[in-house]
């Protein structure tokens, strides 16, 4: 888990993911399995159950029409890449909303 964005690595996060590891098949995805859709209620839990670095990486991802199965897909060098420049956009959003907090200070006293 991230501690704060300063701490962000997008190599290390890449690896915990499993970024760098082949894909192998689910569950789901095994012959006769059945396949259940997620309900809302657990699809919430799901989301907020992952730390709010995994939900703004998630969200950032979307934003960008990607997925960690595309990011699984690239060669090392973009891969890399991206992941700089969602530490990069991640980290200018985090200070920008800092700032905006700050500015919401009552003077009058």
């Amino acid at each position: 888990m991230v501690d704060s964005i300063g701490s962000f690595n997008a190599v290390n996060y890449a690896a915990s993911t499993g970024l760098n590891r082949p894909a192998t098949k689910s569950d789901t995805d095994l012959v006769g399995a059945e396949t259940k859709k997620p309900n809302a209620a657990e699809t919430f839990k799901k989301y907020m159950a992952k730390s709010p670095m995994e939900r703004m990486i998630e969200n950032w991802l979307k934003a960008h029409k990607l997925d960690e199965e595309k990011l699984k897909a690239m060669s090392p060098e973009e891969r890399e890449g991206i992941m700089k420049q969602m530490h990069a956009e991640i980290e200018q959003n985090l200070k920008n909303q800092t700032e905006k907090k700050g500015d919401l200070v009552d003077v009058v006293a």
